[in-house]
């Protein structure tokens, strides 16, 4: 399955282990790692902090 990934995050890993979760190749369920464990996210918060909010008011 071909996913695109958000620009921002900076990369996968596994909850448990730790280990770099390849996002190339999904042949698992969505979410888990190659172990079936929570995939944690990490972002590039400081590229994320910079970004124009827009002028929405919500819902």
């Amino acid at each position: 399955m071909n996913l695109r990934i958000h620009p921002h995050i900076v990369r996968l890993t596994c909850s448990r282990t730790g280990d770099e979760v390849n996002n190339n190749d999904w042949s698992r369920p969505i979410g888990l790692s190659p172990d079936g464990y929570p995939i944690t996210i990490e972002y590039d918060l400081e590229t994320i902090a910079r970004l124009d909010r827009g002028t929405g008011t919500g819902l």
